[in-house]
């Protein structure tokens, strides 16, 4: 394994399922370890040193079927996030431009039309794309996860995503300064919340920026 250079891998879950419901990734805030980071450390203790590329992975949406047509940007953001915060900065998404389909699962991000999957993805490059992974935070409720991520500029506000494992609950965001933070959904919708007011989380992706070093 030293003598590779980079290590290829197809990280698709069952059933379209997601990457927390498949335990591929958990965040370092749980005891828990996923199979992917299960895999890491075997090729790290068996000397490989190289980066680990996910080749091809992809979530389905089907126009006909609501839960998933809007679904597929969830899952999809999620798992680029849970990539990243175990060092997996490269993956290639199937199948991004066309209605490719296969058994009737409909996989691409923009077909005729822009798909919520695709909008949700362009999102995220706008939020974060340019940010490094710094560290999974605290939320104090079960089944939620908040990822920090550091200023895309010297100086500028850091920004925690932050969802549930799909389902309906509401937390309360602090800031050791006081103020208030920005709120960009999934989709690019902004608000304004005030620290300790009401966030309410569900599948989908929010993007909390923050003065740095206050989350």
């Amino acid at each position: 394994l030293k003598y590779l250079d980079v290590v290829a891998i197809h990280s698709y879950t069952g059933f379209n399922r997601s990457f927390e419901e498949q335990g591929l990734i958990e965040p370092s805030t749980t005891t828990q370890v996923g199979q992917l980071q299960t895999l890491k450390s075997y090729l790290t203790s068996s000397g490989y040193t190289g980066p680990i590329f996910d080749t091809e992975s992809g979530v389905w949406g089907n126009p006909g079927t609501p839960y998933n047509f809007y679904n597929q940007g969830d899952m999809l953001v999620r798992k680029m996030i849970l990539e990243q915060s175990i060092g997996l900065n490269w993956l290639s998404n199937f199948y991004n431009i066309g209605d490719f389909s296969v058994g009737g699962q409909y996989w691409g991000l923009l077909g005729s039309t822009l798909k919520p999957g695709g909008l949700a993805a362009l999102n995220y490059e706008a939020n974060i794309g340019g940010r490094t992974f710094q560290s999974w935070l605290t939320t104090g409720t079960p089944h939620t996860y908040a990822a920090l991520y550091g200023p895309a500029t010297p100086g500028g506000n850091d920004v925690v995503s932050i969802w549930s494992d799909d389902y309906n609950v509401n937390v309360v965001p602090t800031l050791s300064g006081g103020g208030a933070m920005t709120v960009t959904s999934e989709y690019g919708a902004t608000s304004s919340l005030a620290s300790g007011g009401v966030l309410g989380l569900t599948g989908q992706v929010q993007y909390v920026s923050v003065p740095a070093g206050q989350a």
